[in-house]
């Protein structure tokens, strides 16, 4: 397919991002212009009224595309989402760096029978839940910035995540469902 004026082989993906700063009109007609097949969506509070929108149009322009969410807007009350909105395919519950990595080699495998959707952890699917998914362990997280160079960042501010969990029980807040919290080791 094309991509703004460049090639993508067959199973190839491209990760797009947007800001709530942009229009939602902008950032449908950038994703029609990729034409994806495949699309998924990071929920998260100031962004989920935008992406309501945009999977609320994006059918009519792409009625082929298949969509997935996830994020912590979407995981704890995925039934519901699913339910109001017919287009998305299926959400990515809790932690999302194996399941999504799982979900990206199933598209690229050009859906291979003998491996399902079913196989995959922490999804939740129209036909039900998948098993959980097993937490990622803090040490085995890649330093997103190594793979860019630091340089390209200087002047900016990083997210450096160096754990996960809250020991906390604030009612207003999701990171207080999940009660074990990880930590990155101090040397990594």
């Amino acid at each position: 397919k094309e991509h703004i004026g460049q090639e993508l082989e067959d199973g190839a993906f491209e990760l797009v991002e947007y800001t709530i700063n942009q229009n939602m009109e902008y950032i449908l007609a950038d994703i029609y212009r990729r034409k994806p097949e495949v699309a998924a969506f990071s929920c998260y509070i100031w962004n989920w009224n935008m992406i309501q929108d945009i999977i609320t149009e994006l059918p009519k322009v792409l009625p082929n595309i298949q969509i997935w969410l996830g994020g912590p807007e979407v995981s704890f009350h995925g039934e519901k989402i699913l339910e109001r909105f017919g287009a998305v395919k299926g959400i990515m519950l809790g932690e999302g760096e194996k399941t999504f990595t799982q979900l990206l080699a199933y598209y690229q495998s050009e859906l291979e029978e003998e491996k399902g959707l079913e196989d995959i952890g922490g999804l939740l699917l129209r036909s039900g839940m998948t098993r959980a998914q097993e937490p990622v362990l803090m040490d085995e997280l890649p330093f997103f910035y190594e793979t860019y160079g630091l340089e390209r960042f200087e002047n900016r501010i990083l997210y450096y995540e160096s754990q996960r969990g809250c020991p906390f029980s604030c009612a207003y807040c999701l990171s207080s469902i999940d009660k074990r919290v990880r930590f990155r080791n101090l040397d990594t």
